[in-house]
């Protein structure tokens, strides 16, 4: 096994994991305290829903007044049941996301002269950004260029805890080889679990395994279960906005749509992704219904055009993960979570642009509390660490191969996107999985499957690679 060291490791290179060690470097640029930042990922360039997504851009919420924020706050809130959310991490996004926004400016980061309408909250503007990967060089540049160390091609499989306080990272790279980073702070950044699913549209190189390296590490967790869908072509692979779709009307080689009520299909038009106990969440159920039914999980619909068109829905962002402090700190010593896989500035449905302004805000947040904290730890004990990876290591396989859960993604899909609980509960019991992560509600079942599908992906990753 290599051993490495680092004083804050950055698990993930998207927005919020670059956010969170370029502030690193920052904070120890102006206390004169030298820290060395790691920034770990599974790839070898642009991966992940910030950089590498289907549209090779990104919108941001950045309110400039005073109204505009208070309007983001009240509105988040107003659309965050039944999920959680936290009015401080909302109000701290809205006050700050502005001056982060700015601060990309002098690394040539500027948005389009347009702005686009924000999901859920038509009124509001978003900035708009293309060219994610551009974006990515230059932030990933500017990381190297400040002194901090960019780690390609290895994934992360556990977070290891000394002390309650979690102390260094086991890592395996694209060989194979096992690694052990010794830390005094990690910041995790990994993205949401979107890629778990069979169809998404998160991009590639986030292997979608927090739900469960946080859950192992004893991290609260909240709105595991609000998954973003958003309707896809299955041929052509672009958005389909199914408040256009002929609802009610007897189509010819396409799915008969029920009614649908004009005022559920004028709110649906506001925004792009299903929605989560909004009247018109009706409509996509309506459609999953037909949709699940089929053996590609897709229906057939004629579109506005009258064109035939098969459509399924594909996962694309998480709104929940580790429940965080206005620091990014979790429940747990020694870690930080920031981007998709930290959550409480987001209920079940979020605004859009709100998970680019949490990357920039939380990123940095997250990096500065872990670099002040860092440079007050002592560096942990490596024999002690390498002990408790070993040890891990040897029964994770050992129970990876014997009694490994094995889950048809697609029938969790279906699960998950038709909210069933019952089907969830079912396969949880099969897999007999329902005591596996304590830090996701039993009253929750479909976090628990996002979980455990997670765990399955550590699990195969584990028996692939060592």
């Amino acid at each position: 096994m290599r051993l490495a060291e680092t004083d804050v490791l950055v698990l993930g290179a998207g927005l919020a994991g670059l956010s969170a060690a370029r502030s690193v470097l920052a904070a120890t640029s102006l206390s004169h305290t030298p820290l060395r930042v790691t920034v770990a990922w599974s790839g070898r360039g642009p991966a992940g829903s910030s950089f590498a997504n289907h549209n090779n851009g990104w919108g941001l919420l950045a309110p400039d007044d005073d109204a505009s924020r208070e309007e983001v706050v009240a509105r988040a809130v107003r659309i965050a049941s039944p999920g959680f959310i936290d009015p401080r991490l909302v109000t701290i996004l809205a006050e700050e996301a502005a001056d982060r926004r700015r601060e990309l400016e002098p690394l040539g980061i500027l948005p389009l002269k347009r702005t686009s309408r924000v999901c859920f909250a038509p009124e509001l503007r978003a900035y708009v950004y293309r060219d994610a990967r551009a974006v990515f060089r230059a932030l990933a540049g500017h990381v190297a260029s400040c002194g901090g160390e960019l780690l390609e091609g290895v994934e992360a499989v556990r977070l290891i805890t000394l002390d309650n306080a979690v102390r260094g990272a086991l890592l395996v790279d694209n060989a194979g080889e096992p690694m052990l980073c010794a830390t005094r702070a990690v910041v995790c950044a990994l993205g949401g679990p979107a890629p778990l699913l069979p169809h998404h549209v998160a991009g590639g190189g986030n292997p979608g395994t927090s739900p469960a390296l946080l859950a192992q590490a004893g991290v609260q967790l909240v709105n595991t279960a609000y998954l973003q869908w958003m309707w896809h072509d299955v041929e052509g692979g672009q958005f389909v906005r199914i408040d256009r779709l002929p609802w009610g009307t007897a189509q010819d080689g396409a799915a008969a749509l029920p009614p649908g009520d004009l005022r559920l299909l004028q709110a649906r038009g506001d925004h792009f992704p299903r929605s989560y106990d909004l009247p018109d969440e009706a409509l996509d159920l309506a459609l999953g219904r037909l949709a699940v039914a089929d053996p590609d999980g897709a229906v057939s619909v004629r579109n506005e055009d009258g064109a035939v068109l098969r459509i399924r829905p594909h996962a694309h962002a998480a709104n929940g993960g580790a429940r965080i402090d206005e620091h990014g700190r979790t429940s747990v010593n020694g870690l930080w979570v920031c981007g998709e896989c930290a959550g409480g500035m987001h209920g079940a449905n979020r605004l859009g642009g709100a998970m680019i302004a949490a990357c920039l805000v939380f990123g940095r947040r997250a990096g500065m509390d872990a670099a002040t904290c860092a440079a007050e730890t002592p560096t942990p004990n490596r024999g002690t660490l390498v002990e408790a990876a070993t040890a891990w290591m040897a029964d994770a396989k050992c129970s990876a191969e014997q009694h490994g859960p094995q889950l048809d993604p697609h029938r969790a899909a279906r699960a998950l996107f038709l909210r069933d609980g019952g089907d969830a509960r079912a396969m949880l019991q099969e897999l007999g999985a329902l005591s596996l992560h304590k830090s996701a509600p039993e009253d929750d079942p479909q976090g628990q499957l996002l979980t455990c599908l997670a765990k399955t992906r550590v699990q195969e990753a584990i028996i692939r690679r060592t």
